[in-house]
């Protein structure tokens, strides 16, 4: 082994080790409540409702922007290019709006809790919310690599020899391109343990799910 490939398998062991170092730091942050959040920044509560309304405009803003589009590219006659144009648009001002959107539903979620709201015998939002803030990588039992901003290994779901199972971490949300499946980690815990929605979403936030309720699907 020459000089060059020895500095080159220092440099893997130090990206290997830095990657463990950064996962075992991501693993101990601590993640609070909507409501613990609220009760360190109280003065938060005042201006949710206006920041609703601010982003509920540039929601109807970038949805007239997207139909504009749509007309556009109706009258564009080249069919294939109007296929094009369209895919581009999902991934430009479609996600852009997803964006809009995912920030809307935490802070109504946000919003909802500052209040107290919660529906008897049902799941409330912050539940829902505070479940698919808990990171994939978390509760998966397979060693991850890092692959730019994706973490990837093999797939929990299925036997496979070759990695193909993909955390999108800017997302939390998961894709094996085995078996064809993804969603959030709510739907993970489904797939992994065949839970129900609600089962699942207690089962993230802490509470003890019974054997017997595993494979159910109850709602």
């Amino acid at each position: 082994m020459n000089q060059e490939d020895k500095e080159k398998e220092v440099d893997l062991d130090y990206l290997n080790l830095a990657w463990d170092l950064e996962e075992e730091w991501l693993n101990s942050r601590r993640r609070y409540s909507d409501r613990e959040l609220l009760e360190i920044f109280p003065e938060v509560k005042e201006i949710i409702p206006e920041k609703i309304t601010e982003w509920q405009s540039e929601e109807k803003r970038q949805t007239e922007i997207i139909k504009q589009r749509l007309t556009e590219i109706r009258q564009c006659k080249d069919e294939t290019e109007r296929l094009v144009q369209r895919e581009w648009l999902k991934i430009d001002e479609g996600e852009e709006l997803l964006k809009i959107e995912r920030h809307i539903a935490r802070l109504k979620t946000l919003k909802s809790a500052a209040e107290g709201r919660v529906i008897k015998g049902r799941l409330s939002d912050e539940d829902i919310q505070r479940a698919k803030e808990v990171p994939i990588e978390d509760i998966v039992e397979i060693r991850l690599r890092r692959s730019g901003n994706k973490l990837f290994g093999l797939c929990p779901l299925h036997n496979e020899r070759s990695p193909s199972f993909y955390i999108y971490q800017d997302s939390n949300s998961f894709y094996c391109y085995g078996c064809n499946v993804g969603g959030d980690i709510i739907s993970f815990v489904k797939l992994s343990y065949g839970l129900s929605f609600p089962d699942a979403v207690r089962w993230l936030n802490g509470a003890q799910i019974s054997f017997y309720d595993m494979g159910k699907n109850s709602t």
